[in-house]
């Protein structure tokens, strides 16, 4: 499976993998210790609490290892064609009815904040959005419809 995903989410995915590494080893020999210090384990809530903690950390590191194992594709490095909504680009769509617009950016989902009109190129908008032209309308229910009015590149910094 591939991971589109920018440069430079790559760059700090990669520093917080590190981060979380050095974390889970100072956590593993100060905390836990101490936990384990406090006496019989089988009735200690904090070596309990240690032990999910712990367990918790490392579920996050693999997760983390195996979301940048996979083949990566650089959004950046895209040859976007800009007549079509993809991955790496900008598109503004107009509502039909109340003719508000509404400008989405669509990267890899670990980029997404929709907050920020960023979206995943799984989520189930971007995948009504993917492919389509200027001009063409995507329907989200019986109540919304859209137009899309422009679509260009993303910009990366």
């Amino acid at each position: 499976m591939k991971t589109y995903i920018t440069k430079k989410k790559h760059k700090e995915l990669l520093k917080k993998l590190e981060q979380m590494q050095k974390d889970y080893r100072t956590f593993a020999t100060t905390e836990l210790a101490e936990a384990v210090d406090l006496g019989d384990i089988r009735e200690n809530s904090e070596y309990d609490s240690a032990v999910w903690k712990q367990n918790h950390m490392a579920a996050m590191i693999s997760e983390l290892k195996f979301a940048l194992s996979q083949s990566i594709v650089y959004i950046d490095d895209l040859r976007l064609n800009l007549t079509r909504v993809s991955i790496g680009t900008v598109v503004t769509i107009q509502d039909h009815d109340s003719r508000q617009i509404e400008i989405y950016t669509i990267l890899g989902p670990h980029e997404s904040d929709f907050d920020q009109g960023i979206i995943s190129y799984l989520s189930p908008f971007a995948k009504l959005l993917i492919h389509k032209k200027v001009s063409d309308k995507i329907r989200i229910d019986d109540n919304h419809s859209y137009q899309i009015i422009d679509i260009k590149g993303a910009e990366f910094s």
